[in-house]
């Protein structure tokens, strides 16, 4: 007797890998901002909870924009461009300390290749690898369970309300060090990486 593996166990749903998205670019695209985050509020009693909802709020805000943007466009471009943008922009916020904003891709428009060229390293290309090629090929190959479009945009719409409601409880929890966070530590909040 023939046996055919079940392979409906390892596939996951579009909100399943949007989640796993969130979560490992949170984990693997935000180096600098979590350092900076700790040299501002030390670890401790104060602040551990705060500390804790920093990083719930980032998976949450990148869930909704994942979400968002799986609406209107196929889930596995839009998770594969955001895995692939998060290791190039987050190596270069670890190494260099630049942020990302409209100045600095006006200055990647204007770079020759000779200048990029001499940014480019060994690094570089393992990150871009293993933080951005690899899980993009994963998610190239990871079976996705499909559902009906009116399902699918229902999951959306629950993730994407989930995670505001998420944003907004740490933020009415922790009022008092975000507008601290806001108010005096703005620079800081521009190391999210890829937002």
């Amino acid at each position: 007797m023939k046996v055919t593996p079940n392979i409906s166990h390892r596939s996951v749903t579009p909100t399943q890998l949007v989640l796993l998205a969130a979560a490992f670019l949170t984990a693997t695209g935000n180096v600098t901002f979590f350092a900076k985050l700790a040299d501002i509020y030390a670890w401790g009693v104060d602040n551990g909870g705060f500390l804790l909802s920093v990083t719930v709020v980032l998976f949450s805000i990148l869930t909704l924009l994942l979400a968002l943007l799986s609406a209107i466009f196929p889930v596995r471009g839009v998770v594969i461009l955001f895995l692939v943008l998060g290791a190039v922009t987050g190596y270069f916020t670890d190494q260099f300390g630049v942020v990302i904003d409209s100045g600095m891709i006006r200055n990647v428009v204007e770079t020759d290749v000779k200048e990029a060229v001499d940014l480019l390293s060994l690094h570089f290309l393992w990150r871009l690898l293993f933080l951005g090629i690899l899980p993009a090929v994963i998610v190239g190959y990871i079976p996705l369970r499909s559902a009906s479009r009116l399902r699918e945009t229902r999951y959306t719409v629950q993730t994407a309300l989930g995670a505001l409601v998420v944003v907004t409880l740490c933020a009415l929890m922790f009022s008092s060090h975000y507008a601290s966070f806001i108010r005096e530590h703005k620079k800081v909040r521009y190391y999210t990486n890829p937002l």
